[in-house]
């Protein structure tokens, strides 16, 4: 009799992978130790059944489809146990031929446990055996912490350019006003002094206008005194 036939008696653990045969294997393994299995042949129809059904572990293949594969199924996951404080956190294995391949998704992704294919089906077994009885805690404080803490120093570095930016752009503004200000005030100081200088054209127009009378006067009167 097999020692590991029913290590996996009564766990509820979700298989997704978008190659059926392997998908099939998986499923024949764990049934076998005793595990209720449930799968999916992609990363989309997986987290519709992970909004409705809870699992003990999950596990996943990588490279699904190009736009949601297993890194994108896992974290959806974590997003899903962050919105919901009382939803047990699910830990997950991940399945596949990529799993050993350094990447910056693996860096930060919320698995657990990387295996590569073809997998050991003992160590497989072991593995889920474990992750079910881990404690949850360690699971939510584990690499989504990572990714959650990259993408808040991402977003600090975005809001410092910002204000770095907008600090630019309000010393440029300040140094525009008071240029216009300068502007402002020679036009002024100008204004004033063609003023001034029209001031003293009308004053000196007056003056010749009176001494033109003046001289008219005169020699009003040298020409009257001439014909006496």
């Amino acid at each position: 009799m097999d020692q590991m036939e029913n290590i996996l008696d009564g766990l509820h653990i979700l298989c997704v992978d978008d190659d059926p045969d392997a998908l099939e294997l998986l499923y024949i393994v764990l049934a076998r130790r005793g595990a209720r299995v449930r799968t999916s042949i992609s990363g989309e129809e997986a987290i519709q059944v992970l909004k409705n059904e809870r699992f003990d572990v999950v596990v996943s293949d990588l490279s699904m489809t190009p736009n949601f594969g297993g890194y994108d199924l896992v974290h959806a996951l974590r997003k899903l146990e962050r919105q919901d404080p009382d939803r047990p956190t699910t830990p997950a294995v991940a399945v596949s031929a990529d799993a050993m391949k350094p990447t910056n998704k693996r860096r930060f992704a919320d698995f657990q446990v990387y295996m590569p294919k073809p997998f050991d089906t003992s160590r497989l077994v072991r593995v889920l055996d474990r992750l079910a009885e881990a404690d949850g805690e360690l699971v939510k404080f584990g690499s989504l912490g990572l990714w959650e803490a990259k993408e808040a120093v991402t977003a600090a570095v975005v809001a410092t350019q910002v204000a770095a930016t907008a600090t630019e752009a309000a010393s440029d503004a300040t140094a525009a006003a008071m240029d216009a200000t300068s502007a402002a005030s020679e036009a002024t100081a100008a204004a004033v002094d063609a003023t001034f200088a029209a001031v003293k054209a009308t004053t000196a127009a007056a003056q010749g206008s009176i001494a033109a009378e003046s001289a008219e006067k005169t020699a009003a009167t040298a020409s009257a005194r001439a014909h006496k």
